[in-house]
């Protein structure tokens, strides 16, 4: 019984630990979806090289000599994401942070009391994410990196075609299985 405890306690405290990954990628797709005049500025933060030159790091040092003597300005782009705590860029309002949280738990919970089995679940989650992963990235990487060769185009066809097809196999299954749970 002390270990069906142990495990409830582990569970309780360990399930909250998703939805920050959650909150992190929905508040990333918000701030992409509607970025601060400044950003339009700065689209091709990729294509810099990842350590500064000594020209970059004068012109940093400088910026940040101007942003001393005026921080109104920066304050004022931030205020453009109302939904933002003033002065950080990826921290969300208390009252939106705590209903994304509630949020996330309640359609979480919903799908797991909802869900007729466990099968059902994992096959879902595996079609459609097992061969983005295993297929679909790698081949995207490779075209991106490499170029366009035979290999990337159909590994990329094959296992986006599987992964399609699996997933509405799978999405099918679970709705024959939710229906037949409903009728009894």
């Amino acid at each position: 019984d002390i270990a069906r405890l142990l495990l409830c306690l582990t569970m309780l405290l360990t399930f909250p630990l998703p939805f920050f990954t959650c909150r992190e990628m929905i508040l990333v797709m918000v701030n992409d979806c509607f970025p601060v005049k400044d950003e339009q500025n700065n689209q091709n933060d990729l294509e810099e090289p990842l350590l500064p030159t000594s020209q970059q790091q004068q012109h940093h040092h400088q910026q940040q000599q101007q942003q001393s003597t005026q921080p109104q300005q920066n304050e004022e782009s931030n205020n453009d994401k109302w939904w933002l705590v003033p002065g950080e860029e990826r921290q969300l309002r208390l009252p939106l942070h705590l209903g994304l949280t509630v949020l996330l738990w309640a359609a979480t919970t919903a799908l797991a009391v909802g869900a007729p089995s466990l099968g059902d679940i994992l096959d879902l989650v595996g079609c459609a994410t097992g061969t983005v992963i295993a297929f679909v990235l790698p081949a995207l990487f490779s075209l991106r990196l490499k170029g366009i060769s035979i290999l990337a185009v159909v590994i990329l066809a094959t296992g986006g075609t599987v992964g399609i097809v699996g997933t509405y196999y799978s999405l099918t299954k679970l709705f024959v299985d939710l229906e037949s749970q409903v009728l009894s």
